[in-house]
């Protein structure tokens, strides 16, 4: 009887001594990964430190900020063209408009031969890129931005809204004003597309 207590007893003490090895090993993982979720929510403080306005090499406002805006719109049953300037979320002082005229305006200009309709609104619309341009030197690009329709859904909007026969008249005279920029030396205007609201706020659908 005595034997077998010995036998037992030192299989208990070497299963004992197994678990050693492993227990060090289990601690040794937990202080590991404590330090490593001090030293990632320390850097997250100091992420969150930084201004939220400028990163480390902020660009300058007017690389960062200012375009020109070409915004269509109906009033009146009358397709209309906005042109001016935005500094960050604050428009310019002032803007003026090109009246197209109604929806069939350039629908009737194709059987013109000399496509008088279109020619207008065309020169207009130029002449207005042209004017507020110059007001911006430093602009980096074109917004053509085409405003909702309150009383449409979101998926017929930009056909019912803006019909693409406005859309790339507006597109044509961007592509002339920006030829006229690089015979002048100068580089083209990248264009961004946008939806709005009816009052030129940006589309909440």
């Amino acid at each position: 009887m005595a034997k077998k207590k010995r036998k037992r007893l030192k299989t208990s003490q070497a299963s004992a001594g197994d678990l050693t090895p492993m227990i060090d090993v289990t601690f040794q993982l937990l202080i590991f990964f404590i330090v490593t979720m001090k030293i990632k929510q320390k850097e997250r403080r100091e992420v969150a430190d930084l201004p939220q306005d400028e990163g480390p090499n902020p660009l300058p406002d007017a690389e960062q900020k200012d375009f020109i805006v070409v915004r269509l719109f109906w009033k009146n049953q009358q397709m209309i063209y906005e042109v001016n300037v935005r500094h960050g979320n604050k428009m310019g002082e002032g803007k003026d408009a090109v009246n197209a005229g109604p929806l069939d305006v350039l629908i009737k200009d194709r059987a013109d031969p000399q496509h008088t309709a279109y020619e207008r609104i065309f020169n207009d619309l130029l002449e207005q890129v042209r004017k507020w341009s110059a007001k911006v030197k430093n602009a980096k690009k074109f917004e053509l931005s085409m405003s909702l329709d309150s009383t449409k859904s979101s998926g017929t909007q930009i056909a019912d809204t803006a019909p693409w026969g406005y859309v790339t008249l507006a597109l044509d005279v961007l592509t002339k004003f920006n030829q006229e920029r690089t015979n002048n030396g100068q580089e083209p205007l990248g264009v961004t597309f946008k939806n709005t609201e009816p009052d030129g706020a940006p589309a909440r659908r």
